[in-house]
C-alpha cells in the first residue's frame, strides 16, 4: 500500500493587478510560490517572436489552433544540429506507456522532414512513435533563431533595475534584455531550452536546481508540479516498489535519474502516480483551456499565433479544485496527503516553477492538434 494519499489541486493564475516584475519577484519568485501566467498578463511584458514567426497554420488539420512549424523560415537553419529524443508508444499512444526511448543528434533538417511527413500522414508514417527535439539550448542556435526567443524580464536581473515598471514601457525593456544581456548568468539566467515535438510528448516527474520559467508557444501541455519534501516521498515509494519486484537488494539510491525516467517500470510508476489511471480528463482538454480564457461575451481570448491583443480584466483568483482526490480510497487511513498542482497551459500562457518543486508535463490531444512547442528558462534573481 501506497504510505501518502494524493489530491489534485488547481495552480493558482497571477491576478490581472500582480503582472508587473516586481510583484512577481515579492508574489512569488522570494516565496517560492508556484504560479500561471495567462497571455494577457505574460504578453505585457514579454513578447515572444517565436511564437509569430516559429509557427504557421496547419493545412492538414481544421482543427482550432492546430499549428504546423514555419517550414520556409526554420530551413535557412537546416544545418543546425539538435538533441532529439525518439518515443516508441504502446499501440494505445495515450495511454502513455514507452515501449522504446533513446537519444540522438541530428540536423534541424531531418527533423523538419520528418516532423512534416508525421503531420501530413499520421497513422501510417512510424505509427506510434514521436520525435521530440528535448532541452535543446538556446544558446546553441543560431543568432538569428536566439533573437526570437528573448528571456522573459521575470528571469532578469536588469528589469529590476529599472525602477516603476507600471511607468515603465514593455517594448523598450524588451529591448534593453536583448541587447545588454541576453543569455547572460550575469543577467540572472543560468541556461535556457526549447521543446518541439508531434503529440505525444513528456517530460516525467523531476526537479531543478534552480528556478524555472517555462511558456507555452504553440499547442497545449499539462503540467503538475509539487512540494520538494512530498516529491522525494513519492519518487522513493516509486524505487523501493520497483527494486522489491525486481528483488534487488541494498539502499534506494534517490539521485536524479537516468534511463529510468524515461523507460521501464519506475517510470510507468512514477506516471501513475503523478497523472493517475489515463483518462478522458488528460486528454481532452483543449475545451477546458479555451473556456478558462472566455470573456464575458463567451468570446476565446487563447494567444493561438502570439497577435491577440493584451487584456485588462480582473482574474479569478487563486482558484483551486479541492475537490479531487486521485487515490480517495486512501482518504480515510491517516496516511500523509501529497498535493498535486495541476495547471493547463494554452499557446502564450507560462508557469513559474520554484527551485527544488517537482514537476511533470505533458502535451494535450494528439497530432490532429498539431506541433507543440514550449521553451523555458532557468534563472537566479540573488
Amino acid at each position: 500500500m501506497r504510505p501518502f494519499r494524493t489530491r489534485l489541486l488547481d495552480l493558482a493564475h497571477c491576478p490581472a493587478r500582480e503582472w508587473s516584475v516586481h510583484s512577481f519577484r515579492r508574489q512569488w519568485y522570494e516565496k517560492q510560490t508556484p504560479i500561471k501566467y495567462r497571455f494577457r498578463e505574460f504578453k505585457r511584458l514579454n513578447p515572444l517572436p517565436a511564437q509569430e514567426i516559429w509557427v504557421t497554420p496547419s493545412p492538414q488539420s481544421d482543427y482550432a489552433g492546430c499549428v504546423a512549424l514555419n517550414d520556409e523560415y526554420l530551413r535557412q537553419y537546416k544545418d543546425t544540429i539538435v538533441p532529439i529524443e525518439r518515443t516508441v508508444w504502446g499501440q494505445d499512444a495515450l495511454k502513455w506507456r514507452v515501449k522504446g526511448f533513446e537519444r540522438f543528434e541530428a540536423p534541424l533538417e531531418f527533423f523538419l522532414d520528418w516532423t512534416a511527413r508525421k503531420l501530413a500522414d499520421p497513422d501510417t508514417f512510424s505509427p506510434n512513435e514521436t520525435l521530440y527535439i528535448a532541452q535543446c539550448s538556446i544558446s546553441s542556435l543560431p543568432h538569428g533563431l536566439q533573437e526570437a526567443l528573448p528571456p522573459p524580464l521575470y528571469c532578469t536581473k536588469c528589469s529590476y533595475e529599472n525602477g516603476n515598471d507600471d511607468d515603465y514601457d514593455g517594448k523598450k525593456r524588451h529591448l534593453h534584455v536583448t541587447q545588454a544581456a541576453e543569455f547572460s548568468p550575469d543577467n540572472g539566467v543560468e541556461s535556457s531550452s526549447i521543446w518541439v515535438g508531434v503529440p505525444p510528448v513528456e517530460t516525467p516527474l523531476h526537479k531543478d536546481p534552480h528556478s524555472n520559467f517555462l511558456v507555452q508557444l504553440a499547442g497545449f501541455k499539462a503540467v503538475r508540479l509539487i512540494r520538494r519534501g512530498d516529491g522525494e516521498l513519492m519518487l522513493a515509494y516509486a524505487k523501493r516498489e520497483v527494486q522489491m519486484k525486481c528483488q534487488q537488494l541494498g539502499p534506494v539510491s534517490m539521485s536524479m535519474r537516468g534511463e529510468e525516467m524515461m523507460i521501464g517500470p519506475e517510470r510507468d510508476l512514477m506516471s501513475n502516480l503523478v497523472w493517475g489511471i489515463p483518462d478522458a480528463r488528460h486528454f481532452n482538454q483543449v475545451n477546458e483551456v479555451l473556456e478558462d480564457n472566455q470573456d464575458s461575451q463567451g468570446i476565446s481570448h487563447v494567444n493561438w499565433f502570439g497577435r491577440s491583443p493584451v487584456e485588462d480584466e480582473q482574474s479569478n483568483d487563486n482558484e483551486s479544485m479541492d475537490v479531487a482526490l486521485l487515490h480517495g480510497k486512501d482518504s480515510a487511513l491517516g496516511l500523509p496527503e501529497i498535493e498535486v498542482y495541476h495547471a493547463t497551459l494554452a499557446p502564450g500562457d507560462a508557469v513559474f516553477i520554484p527551485k527544488g518543486w517537482y514537476h511533470s508535463l505533458r502535451s494535450i490531444g494528439s497530432h490532429k492538434n498539431g506541433i507543440n512547442l514550449s521553451a523555458n528558462w532557468w534563472f537566479i534573481l540573488e
